[in-house]
């Protein structure tokens, strides 16, 4: 999530990635009531979808123009929201799985293999995308 939404701010800004964020409790609600079959009262639903729709038009109207992305301006602005839709769709249901997982497993295995995910995750990143590595800054 974390290299997907920095992508983001490198193609679009911060500001127009991290509106992208601020969906990220409506993907958690979402994939909790598919995932773990919660159920809202149908007064929690649209409450939730105001204060989300009010999350997104307050960091948009403190915005200025220029800070906000332009698919004129820049052509990688799809990338940039793609990556940033992407981010908050791994947070959101990193969430969910997480407390899934927590109910089923003791929190240090939980943390562990979260680690070790994350770990190969990037080691594959660093590998497709051939970086070069420091290897004389590290150890």
């Amino acid at each position: 999530g974390s290299t997907l939404f920095t992508t983001s701010v490198e193609k679009i800004g911060g500001t127009s990635a991290t509106l992208f964020t601020m969906l990220q409790p409506a993907v958690v609600l979402g994939f909790a009531h598919l995932i773990l079959r919660e159920k809202f009262s149908s007064f929690f639903v649209p409450c939730a979808i105001w204060v989300v729709a009010n999350m997104i038009l307050l960091g948009v109207s403190q915005a200025s123009r220029d800070e906000l992305a332009s698919l004129e301006e820049n052509p990688e602005v799809w990338t940039g929201i793609f990556c940033g839709l992407g981010a908050t769709l791994v947070w959101g249901i990193s969430t969910v799985v997480g407390k899934a997982l927590l109910a089923r497993y003791s929190n240090s295995v939980v943390l562990l293999w979260r680690w070790v995910i994350a770990f190969v995750s990037l080691g594959a990143l660093v590998a497709i995308r051939g970086t070069p590595l420091p290897w004389e800054n590290i150890g």
